[in-house]
């Protein structure tokens, strides 16, 4: 099997995968005792394959047809009342659609967007995360800037200008990570 090489964090990994691992155990078992606790209590492959390929490259799945294969096993009904809803914040950012120019209007037009409705509690979540992760991968295919800061300066900011370069000590500074 060709050898293949990553940069994680900086750092060169060479990723294989030895092919015949269960029988070097079994042979290794045949003159000597094993104590299978011991050796499956270490990885048997460099990458785990739920997740990645023997390559090391992340396996892609499609989460909709999951939510397909779920949605026909259950028989539900549109609720009479919502009592609370959740949104992910940062799906609903990027779903903006006839974007405000200013950040000021794009958070006024957010709020409309979540209060739009009659439920008793508004749960609004952004999420992030943080090295190393699992969509360090994923932005880096993506071509996306690890550590990138966005400056908001006010609400009358322009939101396509890139100010990001000014060191404004009252502004709210946002990485994008």
């Amino acid at each position: 099997m060709p050898k293949k090489k990553l940069a994680i964090s900086g750092k060169l990994i060479e990723v294989r995968m030895q092919r015949d691992l269960f029988a070097q155990l079994l042979l290794i078992s045949l003159e000597q005792t094993l104590n299978i606790d011991k050796v499956l209590s270490y990885p048997l492959t460099p990458v785990p394959l739920a997740m990645c390929h023997a390559d090391g490259i992340i396996c892609k799945t499609d989460k909709s047809v999951l939510l397909k294969i779920l949605e026909k096993k259950t028989d539900s009904n549109t609720p009479q009342r919502c009592d609370v809803l959740i949104y992910d914040g940062f799906f609903m950012l990027h779903a903006l659609q006839d974007v405000p120019s200013t950040f000021g209007n794009i958070s006024k037009k957010l709020i409309q967007m979540f209060t739009n409705n009659h439920a008793r509690i508004i749960i609004v979540a952004f999420d992030r995360y943080f090295s190393p992760s699992i969509k360090d991968i994923e932005h880096l295919l993506r071509g996306r800037v690890r550590g990138q800061q966005y400056r908001i300066n006010g609400p009358d900011q322009d939101s396509s200008a890139d100010d990001s370069s000014d060191n404004d000590d009252d502004s709210d500074t946002i990485d994008n990570e």
